[in-house]
């Protein structure tokens, strides 16, 4: 199932197919962590020829998308294979979007380091001249089955840990982040956070540099309850909590943990190629939230005095 996202398919380009040697191809940054069997690829090469071409950096002959069919040519022994040479990023992203929708029964599932870590390959690919507000994310997110959100948060983490001045304490701790993310996206949701609740609550790890070590303790929920006074005038009893009051409280938490990881989120995200005509209405927003947000934080600094 693939994820929703708000960008519009780009326009449709027929890529033109060329068939170059094998032996020209260069393969030594696969994008899958373990190719599995050929078997049933082979025979439907012998049958029916290779039917969708490999997708290829024109200039560096780099295979981007297609390393089992390629390992199927070579185990084979073809001399020449059909590939692709997409123009820019938004014609590759196009490409790997079309080949993974068309569902076909000899595909192997990607996971989601191996869907992550196509995106990073698009991004070898010029952008397009066309796309005046492009967005990376926003057109590999559809291509590989992630929402652009999720794959700003993990971009965000890999940096932390692999850009050249990151060391450490604070590029082990996005490691772990990243390491936990993809394990939240990969199995059953957290305690009581959806996948993508929890990447955005890792994602505040980022800016704190004290991430948990394992992912039930990124999720846990808070269960402490305020005090409060006893019905009566005793004063020093404790009412219990309604359950519909334990409730309130645990989304109101859940709202600041959002919060905070979106702030984390935007803070990571670099906004100096935003078109100028965004600028305005963003800069209102966030002064519009600014003040919402400090009227929340006065509510809640009265409450603690009383």
């Amino acid at each position: 199932m693939y994820a929703k996202n708000s960008a519009a398919r780009p326009q449709v380009v027929i890529l033109e197919k060329k068939s170059i040697p094998v032996g020209d191809l260069r393969a030594d940054l696969p994008t899958r962590e373990k190719l599995g069997h050929t078997d049933s690829l082979q025979y439907s090469i012998r049958n029916n020829d290779l039917r969708e071409p490999l997708l290829v950096h024109p200039e560096t002959l780099q295979i981007v998308s297609g390393f089992r069919r390629y390992a199927a040519m070579r185990q084979l022994r073809r001399l020449s294979v059909p590939v692709v040479f997409p123009a820019n990023a938004a014609e590759a992203c196009q490409s790997v979007r079309d080949h993974l929708e068309m569902g076909n029964q000899r595909q192997q599932a990607m996971t989601v380091r191996e869907k992550f870590a196509l995106s990073q390959r698009l991004r070898e690919f010029s952008r397009p001249e066309y796309a005046a507000a492009w967005r990376h994310e926003d057109y590999a997110g559809p291509a590989v089955g992630l929402t652009s959100a999720i794959l700003r948060a993990l971009r965000a983490a890999e940096r932390g840990f692999s850009a050249p001045e990151a060391t450490g304490s604070s590029a082990e701790n996005a490691r772990r982040v990243f390491l936990l993310m993809l394990e939240a996206l990969e199995g059953p949701a957290g305690q009581g956070c959806s996948p993508g609740q929890t990447v955005r609550r890792l994602t505040g790890y980022l800016r704190s540099g004290d991430c948990p070590n394992t992912l039930a303790e990124a999720c846990e929920v808070s269960t402490a309850k305020p005090s409060v006074p006893a019905q009566g005038g005793g004063g020093a009893g404790q009412a219990p909590v309604s359950p519909a009051r334990r409730r309130t409280q645990n989304e109101i938490r859940r709202g600041i943990d959002t919060i905070s990881g979106a702030c984390a989120g935007l803070a990571s995200v670099c906004v100096t190629d935003l078109p100028s005509d965004d600028i305005p209405y963003l800069a209102r927003e966030i002064r519009k939230n600014r003040r919402i947000l400090g009227d929340v934080l006065k509510s809640l600094q009265e409450n603690c005095r009383d």
